[in-house]
């Protein structure tokens, strides 16, 4: 055999998609959307009004096995909707989870809305 002329395929870098599953109330968007092993992935959350995160998860197979990866939330970020994960040796997929806010809650957060838009408009 002639070693010489036989091709050899290297492949250097090799770059694993990031999948995110369609959510219901509300969606995640990542970036990049393909990356290489040991790369920081950003992962956007925005979840439908009256929501919020409850579950974000990335999942990846190793040989037969499923495994997960949770998220860590970005701290330069102030408003709590991006995360970051390191891109495995694997093609992934995103999940997210949203629940609808507690009432109570809800109607804390629209007085308080209330009340800044009240002195917004006293200080003017």
């Amino acid at each position: 055999t002639d070693y010489a002329s036989t091709p050899v395929e290297i492949t250097l870098n090799s770059a694993y998609s990031v999948s995110c599953n369609t959510a219901e109330h509300g969606s995640v968007t990542a970036n990049p959307t393909s990356a290489a092993d040991s790369t920081t992935v950003t992962l956007s959350v925005t979840p439908d009004e009256d929501y919020e995160l409850q579950e974000l998860t990335v999942t990846y197979l190793d040989g037969e096995e499923t495994k997960t990866i949770t998220p860590s939330k970005d701290e330069t970020d102030t408003t709590g909707k991006t995360y970051t994960f390191t891109m495995p040796s694997a093609n992934v997929t995103v999940s997210a989870t949203f629940k609808e806010i507690a009432k109570y809650a809800k109607k804390e957060l629209d007085t308080l809305k209330q009340e800044n838009a009240s002195l917004k408009n006293y200080n003017t």
